[in-house]
């Protein structure tokens, strides 16, 4: 009896065991299949459309805050030195703060050259009383209000415009639009072949359309959203989503594009989980050959050509930095010996309050006196900002 147990045990013990190797086994197959599928061109184009279109919505926070700061520098010798006094110790900062609750909004200039300031304005939107109040920094002491009811009345149009971008972010319209373009790539755009970069076995993705194609692509996708009933509910006002979708297909349908004329998107991937080691753009018409090519140099820098049938007219690098408080993006630009450094830094903050704006000594612009004005004037012609417009134009006889 006992030995029957002990039998039946066994037996037991290998059901569950051959049971679990066909799990795994299953497991394992699945991977590979998806593996499989995720290295066809159409699929490594399809998961790049679903990153592209996958972001941050700012109108799902309380508020937003932008900050964002510019600087070039440019090098080039003799040829360039005018240019670079003008703008190598510049420097321009940009800010934005919205409240999606109560619909206020405030925003900031500055330009700096060197330790001087040169402009410092501010101005914020106050939805409440629909005026706008500026700050002019050194060239008015006081704070100017306006207002905004009719302009905010006649920018509605624009307001809807601008929603048709942003709920692009919704997940039911985004979710949408991916499916409309993935169904407007059909299979026969893509091949793959294999390749080498500096040694290294690469698999190039292509996706190959003639112009005429791509017109009728971008046509298609219009079209189908204008019919679907889902999409254009995601709007407020459907009615001018459908006609800013049809002026899209109006404008397409009156653009002439050559027999030969091809756009050709080349993704090089490595490793058996895709990863994108470089991206080339190629437009060709008539024969002439323009291709901008990104490689991947590091995990933050890429470098980038732009040839002209087979001639290098530009080539640079673009390096980007997240450390989750600010970002940083530096992209250089070289062509005969002549070499451009922009630097951008910004970061962007959720559910702050809103900045203390300057609401002391405020005066309606039409109350503005003409001793008011001639104190605007005068200070403005007095101001760094007249004394760099001055030497960028040579010329301030207009402003006089």
């Amino acid at each position: 009896m006992e030995s029957e147990n002990k039998n039946e045990s066994n037996n037991k013990s290998k059901k569950v065991l051959f049971v679990v190797m066909i799990v795994i086994v299953a497991i394992l197959g699945l991977a590979v299949i998806a593996m499989a599928a995720n290295k066809t061109p159409k699929a490594i184009f399809e998961k790049q459309i679903d990153k592209l279109f996958t972001y941050e919505n700012a109108e799902n926070h309380k508020s937003m805050k932008m900050n964002m700061e510019l600087a070039m520098h440019i090098d080039g010798g003799e040829e360039t030195e005018e240019m670079a006094n003008l703008l190598n110790d510049a420097k321009m900062s940009f800010n934005m703060e919205i409240d999606n609750e109560t619909k206020d909004e405030q925003y900031g200039i500055k330009l700096t050259k060197g330790e001087d300031e040169i402009i410092n304005a501010n101005a914020k939107m106050d939805s409440e009383s629909e005026k706008a109040y500026v700050n002019l920094g050194e060239i008015f002491n006081k704070t100017i209000a306006m207002d905004i009811s009719e302009l905010l009345e006649d920018g509605a149009d624009a307001t809807e415009s601008l929603n048709f971008m942003q709920l692009l972010t919704a997940k039911k319209a985004e979710a949408i639009l991916k499916k409309e373009i993935k169904n407007e790539l059909k299979t026969e755009y893509f091949v793959s072949e294999k390749t080498t970069i500096d040694g290294e076995n690469i698999t190039k993705n292509v996706l190959k359309m003639s112009g005429k194609e791509l017109k009728e692509a971008i046509q298609n996708v219009c079209q189908n959203l204008s019919n679907n009933d889902e999409f254009i509910g995601c709007f407020e006002d459907g009615a001018e989503v459908k006609s800013m979708l049809q002026d899209i297909i109006n404008q397409i349908d009156d653009t002439e594009i050559s027999d030969d004329t091809y756009f050709e998107l080349d993704l090089y991937t490595k490793g058996i989980l895709p990863e994108i080691v470089r991206v080339d753009f190629v437009i060709t018409d008539n024969g002439e050959e323009i291709r901008i090519q990104m490689t991947q140099v590091s995990s933050e820098e890429y470098a980038y050509e732009i040839v002209e049938d087979d001639e290098k007219i530009i080539e640079g690098t673009v390096k980007i930095q997240d450390n989750g408080d600010q970002a940083t993006a530096e992209v250089t630009a070289t062509a005969e010996g002549i070499t451009v450094t922009a630097t951008a830094t910004g970061n962007v903050v959720y559910d702050e309050e809103l900045s203390e704006f300057d609401m002391n000594d405020v005066v309606n612009s039409e109350e503005l006196t003409m001793e008011d004005i001639m104190v605007i004037y005068g200070n403005f012609l007095q101001s760094n900002l007249y004394d760099l417009i001055e030497q960028f134009s040579g010329d301030t006889t207009i402003m006089e």
